[in-house]
C-alpha cells in the first residue's frame, strides 16, 4: 500500500496539475507513485464494480460528475441495492446523482459509506485537488500568483494535508477491499 512519502509525491503531482503555466516534466519517482496509486484505485473500484450486488448503483456513481446526499428517504422507498423496502425514513439515504441523466436513488444507511468511498476513490484526483485548494485559501501567507511554486509545495508537504489525505485513502481502501 502507499506510504506517506509516496502520497506526498502524488499530492505534488496533483498540485502541479492545478497550475496552468507549470512545466509538465514530472520526475520518474512521482510518475511511478501516481501509476501505482491509479493501479490500486482501478483494481479496488473494478473488484467492487464487478460485485453484482453493487453493480447497478456503482454504475450510476461511476460516471457521475457530482452526488448530493439527503439523509432520509421518502416513506415506502426501495433500496436500490437490495431491492427491499427501507423500513423507516431515517434508515436510508437518498443520492441525487448528477450524470447523464440525473438520477435519484435510495439506499439503506449501511451502504452509504461504500457508495461514498467508491465515488471518492473513483474521483480521488478531484477530491485531493479540492482539499489542496481549500487548505491554500485558508493560509494567511498565500497570495495567488505571487508565491513561488516551490515555496507553496514545501509548505503544503510540511502541513497536515498529506497525512490527512493518506489516512482517508487508507480508510477507503480498507473499507472497499473487504
Amino acid at each position: 500500500m502507499l506510504n506517506i512519502e509516496q502520497m506526498k509525491h502524488v499530492i505534488t503531482y496533483y498540485y502541479l496539475e492545478l497550475l496552468p503555466d507549470h512545466e509538465r516534466s514530472t520526475p520518474v519517482y512521482i510518475q511511478r507513485d501516481c501509476v501505482y496509486l491509479n493501479k490500486t484505485r482501478g483494481e479496488i473500484c473494478s473488484d467492487l464494480y464487478s460485485n453484482k450486488k453493487y453493480h447497478s448503483i456503482l454504475k450510476k456513481l461511476h460516471n457521475a460528475k457530482d452526488v448530493h446526499q439527503i439523509n432520509s428517504v421518502p416513506i415506502n422507498s426501495l433500496c436500490s441495492i437490495e431491492h427491499k423496502k427501507i423500513p423507516k425514513e431515517s434508515a436510508g439515504v437518498q443520492f441525487i446523482i448528477y450524470g447523464t441523466p440525473v438520477e435519484h436513488v435510495c439506499v439503506q444507511k449501511r451502504y452509504q459509506q461504500i457508495c461514498y468511498y467508491y465515488f471518492k476513490l473513483r474521483n480521488f484526483p478531484t477530491f485531493t485537488q479540492r482539499e489542496i485548494l481549500r487548505w491554500l485559501h485558508k493560509q494567511p501567507w498565500y497570495i495567488p500568483k505571487l508565491c513561488e511554486v516551490n515555496f507553496i509545495l514545501k509548505r503544503l508537504l510540511d502541513s497536515n494535508i498529506p497525512e490527512k489525505i493518506h489516512r482517508e485513502f487508507l480508510e477507503m481502501v480498507s473499507l472497499l477491499s473487504v
